[in-house]
């Protein structure tokens, strides 16, 4: 594993475990067995590194739920799978991640908005166009409203 990579991955678990703004600079190049010198060669500052941090996580997550949408067998089946990889992922989260995140790194705090809101949004709403096609779910229902309905469900898991 390149020395980036395992900056981020070991940056990503300290911070889940303890949220962002406990975790230092010395904090991870401990953790990792290496000088800070180290560190500040790939990320300019731990804001720099938080924003690298969530884009790739965020890039994995995007692939990972559109592997799981052409595993599904049927949108509810979709639904289903996401929501268990959602508290999958959730489950070592320190709910201080996304306080910090929101409180101190806006730029960070951005990307996530706007991949819930351009990605996430576009998946339940293609979601239930599907559903709605194929029998599983009314035809009457309000397309916009519901997918927003589920994405603020989805958020009350972050808090």
């Amino acid at each position: 594993m390149e020395p980036q990579e395992k900056i981020l991955k070991t940056s990503l678990e300290l911070f889940f475990k303890f949220g962002i703004k406990r975790v230092t600079m010395d904090d991870i190049a401990k953790e990792l067995g290496m000088s800070k010198k180290t560190i500040y060669q790939f990320y300019k500052e731990k804001d720099d590194l938080v924003n690298q941090m969530c884009e790739v996580e965020l890039v994995k997550h995007q692939k990972k739920f559109d592997d799981v949408i052409t595993q599904a067998k049927n949108p509810i089946h979709e639904i289903m799978l996401i929501s268990k990889n959602v508290t999958e992922m959730l489950e070592n989260v320190n709910p201080m991640f996304f306080i910090d995140l929101q409180k101190f790194h806006p730029l960070a705090f951005k990307q996530f908005q706007n991949f819930k809101d351009e990605c996430a949004l576009k998946d339940i709403l293609t979601n239930i166009k599907k559903g709605k096609e194929d029998g599983f779910y009314r035809a009457d229902i309000d397309n916009e409203f519901a997918a927003k309905l589920r994405l603020a469900q989805i958020d009350m898991l972050f808090l």
